[in-house]
């Protein structure tokens, strides 16, 4: 009977977590470790702040974009970007406005799947216990796989995180994908979760609405723009 009581409870407990409205804000870092690099990046690249904002099956996703400012050694300084996203996670696609030429698109895809396998290790992150889980996101790029590593919160039943990496029994709280750059650079792009909120019940995500178009179908367009564009450019002069 005890047991029937915690497998309850435990049940319950599941089930509000499923139904929070959450926000999570991430903070991203892109790191350059140029010791055998032929060639100096000569930049930096500042930390940046991302949000997550979560309502049941939907979620959208962007970057806190904040002002640059130059340093005293002239570096080159910049902070990372991202477009702003709208997931439906029930059908497992996503959504973005794009502005082609002008003129803005609404741009659908599927989430791509990963496949990936799940550790033994284990940490604490803002308070949950999460787990280690890896894949290749690429073989052999300038003699390197591209490996990503993500700790998720099977607490926090999201199968999503940073971007539109996803599709674990969990919330994705850190992330860290390790590549190797044509020079030899070791490129790392991290994202760990600082903060969480709980929303109010009657937070909703508004997806944009419109027709919907493919990315090949986005690339076309703009492909037929930008060869008009040529072709105009090129009208008034003599190929003879």
């Amino acid at each position: 009977m005890k047991q029937i009581f915690t497998a309850f409870i435990l049940s319950v407990s599941f089930l509000l977590n499923a139904q929070e409205k959450l926000k999570v804000t991430y903070e991203g870092n892109f790191i350059v470790e140029e010791t055998n690099a032929t060639s100096k990046f000569g930049g930096r690249v500042l930390p940046t702040d991302f949000e997550l904002v979560i309502d049941g099956d939907k979620s959208a996703y962007d970057d806190i974009e904040k002002l640059v400012v130059q340093m005293e050694d002239d570096k080159p300084t910049s902070q990372m970007r991202s477009d702003h996203y709208f997931i439906d996670l029930k059908e497992k696609r996503f959504f973005v406005e794009q502005e082609i030429f002008r003129k803005k698109y609404l741009v659908s895809d599927s989430l791509l799947k990963y496949d990936w396998r799940i550790e033994k290790e284990t940490k604490e992150i803002l308070g949950y216990s999460v787990r280690k889980a890896t894949t290749i996101l690429e073989e052999n790029v300038n003699g390197a796989d591209i490996v990503m590593t993500a700790w998720y919160a099977s607490k926090l039943p999201y199968a999503i995180g940073p971007e539109l990496y996803g599709g674990l029994p969990g919330l994705i709280l850190e992330l860290e994908i390790v590549s190797v750059s044509a020079e030899n650079a070791i490129l790392t792009e991290q994202y760990t979760a600082k903060k969480i909120e709980i929303l109010k019940d009657n937070f909703r995500i508004k997806f944009p609405k419109g027709k919907t178009i493919s990315y090949e179908e986005a690339e076309r367009i703009g492909d037929e723009h930008f060869d008009r564009i040529m072709e105009m450019h090129g009208g008034g002069v003599d190929k003879d």
